[in-house]
């Protein structure tokens, strides 16, 4: 990924955690480090841009039935080790 890529992609970023804030004044720094943290992140996870590869990743499993387990009767005698 070029430089001006990951510019663009944190500047866009940061304007819209501004006005998803209410578009403050004064706290531009503020959203400029943290568009730049959450594009650290997804580099780090090397998630695709649209998200599906860190859903993948990341959803959870499907629990499976587990088999019940084997009683041996008490009068059962298991065979001794020779």
């Amino acid at each position: 990924m070029s430089d001006t890529s990951r510019h663009e992609w944190i500047c866009k970023r940061a304007y819209a955690i501004w006005e998803a804030e209410g578009r403050p004044q004064g706290r531009d720094a503020e959203h400029w480090h943290q568009a730049t943290a959450e594009r650290d992140r997804l580099e780090r996870t090397r998630a695709s841009a649209d998200g599906n590869e860190v859903l993948i990743k990341f959803r959870p499993k499907i629990a499976q039935p587990r088999k019940p387990a084997v009683r041996i009767s008490q009068n059962h005698k298991l065979p001794r080790a020779v």
